[in-house]
């Protein structure tokens, strides 16, 4: 999991558009849970920084630095520390405790495909446009692309022109899927640039690593026209696609307008001759 979590915390993974503690944490809020302790076993600038930023759930949260141990270790000893709470291990959302999450990079797809009915629809920003399509209302989308049931595309994410986006597939929030390319039974990490024509399938892509969550190998790629982390590619990438679908948009635009106005001609000139 080292290559899906980037040197993060697990914990602050990018899951379906919010770090998984915060998918953790919005559950326990709507349970009417008022106060939590979360036990971090590292990183714990990282993710108080993190909950500091970013805590709108209206919890009460008790940070405790763990001593590094297994989950399953952990989940014993803090189950007799608090006695009379109830204890989650992040190893699973308490959404869905039975879907394991980092038990492997295989794991951690289907996580993603099959808690996607799950939690999108009650997610801020995305919208169902097909059975099964769901895309971010802050996503740019070419209309010549094709996303095809279950798919998932996140926040200021962009799919180009006969890009084919699944099924089973996942473009976490910051991505651009470049025109031709296709995405099928995989997971697209946040913030990955994935060339035209490259063909990402059974993977996880993450910045310009390929892991196969079937097989378990993986490779890093040296050339950024296949996969890079946005940060190595131009800023050009979003304005040119950005012209190009502002360009497609104005053609409908227009042609919707003379579409509007036509029938109004005939009878603005009818009434100008009876007036006559």
């Amino acid at each position: 999991m080292a290559v899906i979590s980037q040197g993060r915390p697990l914990a602050l993974c990018q899951f379906l558009g919010s770090p998984v503690l915060d998918h953790a944490l919005k559950a326990l809020a709507e349970d009417r849970v008022t106060h939590v302790t979360v036990v971090v076993a590292e990183q714990f600038c990282t993710i108080e920084r993190h909950l500091s930023e970013n805590h709108h759930w209206g919890l009460s949260i008790e940070l405790v630095d763990g001593v590094l141990e297994s989950l399953r270790e952990a989940g014993t000893s803090y189950d007799s520390r608090y006695a009379g709470g109830q204890v989650y291990r992040l190893e699973a959302l308490p959404q869905a405790p039975l879907v394991p999450l980092f038990e492997s990079p295989a794991a951690w797809h289907r996580a993603h495909t099959e808690l996607a009915s799950l939690l999108l629809p009650q997610a801020l920003g995305m919208r169902e446009i097909n059975p099964g399509v769901w895309v971010s209302l802050r996503a740019v989308v070419s209309p010549q692309a094709n996303l095809k049931a279950p798919c998932w595309i996140g926040s200021d994410s962009q799919i180009g022109a006969h890009a084919i986006v699944g099924p089973n597939a996942i473009v976490e929030s910051g991505s651009f899927v470049d025109t031709d390319a296709r995405i099928i039974d995989s997971t697209i990490a946040e913030s990955t640039y994935v060339g035209s024509l490259t063909e990402v399938r059974d993977s996880v892509a993450v910045g310009a690593s390929l892991l196969n969550w079937r097989n378990g190998s993986c490779v890093d790629l040296a050339d950024r026209f296949l996969l890079a982390p946005m940060s190595k590619r131009s800023s050009s990438l979003g304005n040119r696609f950005a012209k190009a679908t502002s360009s497609w948009w104005a053609r409908r635009s227009k042609a919707i307008q003379r579409f509007i106005n036509f029938p109004f001609r005939p009878s603005s000139h009818s009434a100008a001759r009876r007036a006559g």
